[in-house]
């Protein structure tokens, strides 16, 4: 199964969380890595073309090339409402400081946050366990678990 990359950390962050997701059986092509900074409507209109992929979606908030404002919820949010069965599972790591605020999210049900279905398919990965052996498994059951994405198997 293969893994589209949303705007990818730096080298360090990068290598450790690409080493994880091959151990978990995986594959990352470079033509699934878009860059850094990509607006929105960029990535939408390219990971609109990859719903058979899983996801590894960056939690924090960053300006894009445009200079606008965008993090990892809100991205998918808006992959939602351009389609609505949303087809993905999501691998999103998140910095020690941003995890109060990704757990915050995924577990809101206000309405402020992504819906039930869309929060039922991320797996949040604290990027200080990167290192963590037993992640590659983790990654795997919750691909596993998750279903998988339209017209993929599960390895």
């Amino acid at each position: 199964m293969r893994v589209a990359v949303v705007r990818p950390y730096g080298e360090r962050i990068r290598k450790r969380m690409f080493s994880a997701i091959e151990a978990a059986g995986l594959e990352i092509r470079s033509d699934d890595i878009l860059p850094a900074h990509s607006p929105d409507r960029v990535v939408l209109e390219q990971i609109g073309t990859r719903t058979d992929h899983v996801l590894l979606v960056p939690f924090h908030a960053q300006r894009d090339l445009e200079g606008c404002w965008t993090n990892g919820f809100q991205l998918l949010g808006l992959l939602e409402r351009i389609e609505p069965t949303f087809p993905w599972i999501v691998l999103m790591p998140v910095s020690r400081f941003g995890a109060a605020g990704a757990h915050l999210t995924l577990s809101s049900s206000n309405g402020d946050g992504p819906s039930s279905k869309v929060r039922e398919k991320v797996l949040l990965i604290d990027e200080e366990g990167l290192d963590d052996p037993d992640l590659p498994g983790r990654i795997r059951r919750h691909v596993e678990q998750s279903g998988s994405p339209e017209g993929s198997s599960a390895k």
